[in-house]
This record gives structure tokens, sequence and C-alpha cells, in this order.
């Protein structure tokens, strides 16, 4: 940024009162905060605000008493920080209590999205391999259960269930074309 006239001179002005007063603002800050390391830092914050006040067209008619008040407002946060701590943060996988029983809203969607996919995909299959495949996956019957409603033998109900599996993945990967409506059990 290019500065004329009047504001190079206040620019430089203020920064020569603030390399002036930086060993008794660094003094200051240390006899408060009693660590060296932390002393810089809240320097280096208070100058930062006050060059970018200063920037925004604001001019204290003090400029020394206000680098102080800005030093004294940084220390505090820094004590008001250091007697909280730094925040906490909860890992939910260690905190079981803290866990949502029902699925995110956006779960749902995703679930209901699949469940009404895998439904236009049934409408494709014959009815019989249909029916078994949602005894199956959605009433959870065992292929022995499902062969004694139906008549059929074990082997063949997880036959037709292996193809109606297949046939629905298939279907899924090239794009399901539903025919008319049917209904199921």
């Amino acid at each position: 940024m290019i500065m004329l006239g009047q504001e190079v001179s206040s620019a430089l002005s203020i920064n020569r009162v603030i390399a002036e007063e930086k060993p008794r603002l660094l003094t200051f800050i240390n006899n408060r905060v009693k660590d060296n390391s932390v002393t810089e830092d809240i320097f280096q914050e208070a100058v930062e605000k006050t060059l970018k006040r200063c920037a925004s067209g604001f001019t204290p008619t003090d400029l020394v008493n206000y680098l102080y008040r800005v030093v004294i407002n940084v220390i505090n946060d820094h004590h008001r920080h250091h007697e909280r701590g730094p925040a906490e943060f909860v890992n939910l996988d260690e905190e079981p209590d803290l866990l949502c029983e029902r699925p995110l809203p956006d779960h749902d969607a995703e679930m209901k999205e699949k469940m009404e996919l895998f439904f236009r995909c049934l409408k494709n299959l014959p009815p019989e391999s249909a029916s078994m495949l949602v005894m199956q996956r959605i009433h959870g019957l065992s292929a022995s259960e499902i062969a004694r409603r139906t008549g059929r033998s074990p082997k063949a109900v997880e036959k037709r269930i292996d193809r109606a599996i297949r046939s629905v993945q298939e279907q899924i990967e090239r794009g399901v074309e539903s025919p008319g409506r049917r209904k199921w059990l």
C-alpha cells in the first residue's frame, strides 16, 4: 500500500513511538504475566491491534497511553484464557452417553433413498423371487423358513435369492427402469 504525505509521516511516527516504547512495554507485560515466551506474543498482538486500528482511520490523541490500554486488554484476555484453559474437545467415541440414539437426518434420508431404489429394483424381478428376497432381507427370515412358507427346498430358495440379489445389483449398476406398480406381501 502506497502512503502519501501526512499518512507516511503518521505511519513513521507510530512505528517510532512503538520502537521507543518497546523496552518499557515488554517490562510492563513481563511484570504481569511472568513468562518471557508469552511476553513477546502479547506485545506483538498489542502492536498488531494498534496498527490495524490506526490503519482504519482512528487516530489516538495519546498513542502511548492507547498502546498501554491495548496491552492491558491483551493481558486480560490472556489471563481469562489461561484461567479457563484451552477449549476441551470431547471424543464422542470415548463418551457413549453423549451420542444420540437416533441416526442423523442425512443418514435417514440416505437410507430412505436406498430403500426406494431397492423396491424399484424389486418391481423388475419375478414376483416369487422378489417375495423371497423381501422375506429374507426385510423380514429377516432364513432360507429354511422361506422354504417352509413357499413349499420349495431350502437350496432352491437360496439359489433364487442369489439370482435376485445379482439382478438387483445389475439394475443398480445400469440404472433402474421401473415397470408399473406391484404390491408386495
